[in-house]
């Protein structure tokens, strides 16, 4: 840690994974474009130099009179724009229909073919670099494919400077969002004082309280970020994760300096990593902890394209993320009516991952959750999770921020949660239009309904006490309201799946004599439109179906290993999370796999060079 500025710069590494974030928004497929790469001299007019840039976007040959969202990225360091954006990551991005521009500010690029070298010296990002960034942008809104209304700046690292002091002595300019890649807020930061690793000369300049001389303060008030992000208007994301790219670890000072110099501002949006963390928007977090990106930003692969993703559908882009997150140990899938599937997946650290049907990750939460068992995405877009680890109920919005959790009430019967491992929402009715929750609180061996202020309208099972009797359970999980108003729960602890009715009473059971073991720690049971009942049998690693008299008539158990979750199709195939073999597969009634994730079909190989930082 710790890189003198130009000297090193580091290439993000990705790992492969699957994963849910715009919130849990669903979204159409994204259409892709034939893309060109458009090399391209602009003469900056206070300097008079020409600058040279590469411009990745549709071909205008095959989409004539369209106008597209465009992001100007900005390298950290000393970098070259045209080599930064000429990589896969950026390439995709533009074959989704977003411009992207790179450009070397004076002096810079290496003189060789497609990064040729800028005229001018270089200017370490102060006011000179800045008004370059300025003729960039202005040359940008008079091209017809240009989305005026969708332009946006993505900086990595030192870019900041480039890009904050552009916007704010410029506030004029047409420019929606910046995106803030892990960048220094000011030179304390830049030069590393602040973290006692001040070493070479940066641009030929210690810091401040190093060198306190006019000259050298001068120099760094052109370049200080937090000066000018508040003269900016539009919308300011910045990406900061646990682990900074080039501060010691756990240093994030400078990350909340810009959160709070912007909302002292004029800046219309602030927010604090993306909507995979859920971070409230315009929280100076004065009193509460932000939710930082776990491990590093390297460790994301797509994570730079899919922010500038997230901010250009605010200003109207029909775009989808791109996410690789790897399962680890899936409890829960979910299949929506438009194809696209939900999965809560993870232990002591988690996430909850939506796919579409070609298998391409389009949604992700990865903020702290601790064996969560369930997540549900509700009509209105908001997505419940039954997170077991921390003994409570979230309700999120449709950008993955806190709505509701049960630990913000304290129930009717002096109670606590205790592992809930399943939550589903029942239908309001007009006499009672608040939201109520179906929970199997599987620690305190009971299944609640229960409302947002924390009423209990009604139980099965004794609270605290385990056992088989009449009205009694053992480690309950995923308890189903059925359309009689029954209540099917899977009884793992007594081996058993239970029909009981609003009065308590059990209507029927499977197996009918558990002393017979035919389950071994069933972990989830459906009722079927026909009367058929779907059994997750995880201890004997497979998915049986029975009939009302108990007889098996269907059963899957072809090398799964743990399933801990099915669901039965409406085209009448079965979806299953094969929990450690750490997959989702989808059968049908032939037991044969029609559909899987992860499957090789989904994934390409990646190559290419990620985006630079350095300092």
């Amino acid at each position: 840690m710790g890189q003198v500025l130009g000297s090193i710069f580091f290439s993000l590494i990705f790992f492969w994974s699957f994963t849910f974030a715009p919130g849990l928004t669903w979204a159409a497929q994204t259409p892709t474009f034939e893309i060109i790469t458009e090399e391209i001299w602009l003469t900056e007019p206070n300097q008079n130099i020409a600058l040279y840039g590469h411009i990745l976007r549709p071909d205008p040959d095959q989409y004539p009179d369209r106008s597209f969202p465009t992001v100007v990225a900005l390298p950290g360091g000393k970098g070259s724009g045209t080599v930064m954006v000429d990589t896969d990551e950026y390439r995709q991005l533009a074959e989704k229909g977003v411009v992207v521009v790179g450009f070397n500010f004076q002096g810079r690029g290496s003189g060789n073919e497609g990064d040729l070298t800028s005229e001018g010296e270089e200017d370490c990002n102060g006011f000179a670099g800045q008004d370059a960034l300025k003729t960039i942008i202005e040359h940008l809104t008079e091209q017809s494919y240009v989305d005026v209304n969708n332009i946006g700046l993505q900086s990595f690292s030192f870019g900041l400077s480039l890009a904050a002091g552009a916007l704010g002595r410029y506030p004029e300019l047409p420019v929606q969002y910046l995106v803030d890649m892990e960048g220094p807020s000011n030179n304390l930061v830049t030069t590393f004082y602040d973290s006692d690793q001040e070493g070479d000369q940066i641009c030929g300049h210690l810091s401040t309280p190093t060198d306190p001389s006019a000259e050298n303060r001068l120099f760094w008030e052109e370049r200080e970020a937090y000066r000018y992000i508040g003269d900016f208007s539009g919308y300011y994301l910045r990406a900061q994760s646990e682990e900074d790219h080039a501060q010691a670890d756990g240093f994030v000072d400078h990350a909340l300096e810009m959160i709070r110099s912007a909302l002292a501002g004029k800046t219309e949006l602030v927010l604090l990593n993306g909507q995979e963390m859920g971070n409230p928007a315009n929280d100076t977090f004065q009193e509460t902890e932000p939710l930082w990106m776990p491990g590093e930003l390297d460790d994301y692969r797509h994570l730079a394209s899919n922010l500038i993703i997230q901010m250009a559908k605010r200003f109207g882009a029909n775009l989808n993320e791109d996410w690789d997150i790897e399962l680890k140990r899936p409890f829960d899938v979910e299949r929506a009516a438009n194809g696209n599937t939900l999965i809560t997946d993870g232990d002591d650290t988690s996430q909850i991952i939506g796919i579409d049907s070609q298998g391409d990750v389009i949604s992700l939460y990865l903020a702290p959750l601790n064996h969560p068992h369930n997540a549900l995405r509700l009509s209105g877009g908001n997505t419940l999770i039954s997170d077991t680890g921390n003994h409570r109920i979230l309700l999120l919005d449709g950008e993955n921020r806190l709505l509701w959790e049960s630990d913000q009430v304290s129930l009717s019967d002096g109670s606590t949660l205790n592992a809930p491992n399943h939550v589903s929402q029942l239908p309001t009715t007009p006499s009672d239009p608040n939201a109520r929750y179906l929970v199997s609180d599987r620690n305190n061996h009971r299944v609640l309904e229960l409302d947002e202020t924390g009423t209990v309208h009604w139980q099965y099972g004794v609270t605290g006490v385990w056992g088989s009797e009449e009205g009694q359970l053992n480690l309950p999980i995923r308890p189903e309201r059925l359309e009689n108003g029954n209540t099917l729960i899977t009884d793992q602890g007594n081996n058993r799946v239970i029909e009981v009715n609003p009065e308590g009473t059990i209507v029927w059971r499977y197996p009918e004599n558990t002393e017979n073991r035919i389950l071994d720690s069933p972990v989830d049971a459906d009722r079927l439109e026909d009367g058929n009942t779907l059994i997750t049998d995880q201890g004997n690693n497979r998915v049986i179906e029975v009939n009302p008299e108990g007889q098996i008539v269907w059963r899957y158990n072809r090398r799964l290993s743990s399933p801990t979750d099915a669901d039965r199709l409406t085209d009448g195939n079965t979806l299953i999370a094969d929990a450690l073999n750490g997959r989702i597969i989808e059968v049908n009634n032939r037991r044969r796999i029609v559909w899987s994730y992860p499957s090789t079909t989904f994934k390409g190989q990646h190559h290419g060079i990620p985006p630079l930082w350095g300092r």
